[in-house]
C-alpha cells in the first residue's frame, strides 16, 4: 500500500484503491465526496467505466456557517445520531459499537 497525505502540497486530493478487477476512484476533495469513479477490467485492453454521484444534502436553514467545504455531508451523520438519541438507542442500526472498534483496528 501506497500513503501519501499532507496539508502542504498541492495534491489531487482523491483516493485510489487498485484490486485484481479494476479500481475505485474517489474524487476530490477525497475527505468529503459526492462523486466516484468505478473502472472494471473487461479484459486485458478494455474496461467497463461508471461515475457515481452522491450528491451532498443542502445546508440546513438554521446551520451556522461550516468551517470546511463540503462539511454539509455530515448532515446524514448528524440527523441519525440526533434520530437515534431520540429513540432511546445508544448505537446506530447502520453502524454499530463493534464495527467502529473493527474499523479502529484497521
Amino acid at each position: 500500500a501506497t500513503v501519501l497525505c499532507t496539508l502542504g502540497g498541492a495534491t489531487p486530493e482523491e483516493v485510489v484503491y487498485t484490486g485484481t478487477k479494476g479500481t475505485l476512484r474517489i474524487l476530490r476533495p477525497a475527505h468529503a465526496p459526492s462523486r466516484l469513479h468505478l473502472s472494471v477490467a473487461a479484459g486485458r485492453q478494455a474496461s467497463e467505466d461508471q461515475t457515481l454521484e452522491f450528491p451532498l444534502p443542502p445546508k440546513p436553514a438554521e446551520a451556522l456557517p461550516f468551517n470546511y467545504p463540503g462539511s454539509e455531508g455530515f448532515v446524514y451523520e448528524a440527523r441519525a445520531v440526533h434520530a437515534a438519541l431520540r429513540a432511546g438507542k445508544t448505537e446506530l442500526d447502520e453502524w454499530t459499537h463493534a464495527e467502529s472498534v473493527t474499523t479502529q483496528a484497521i
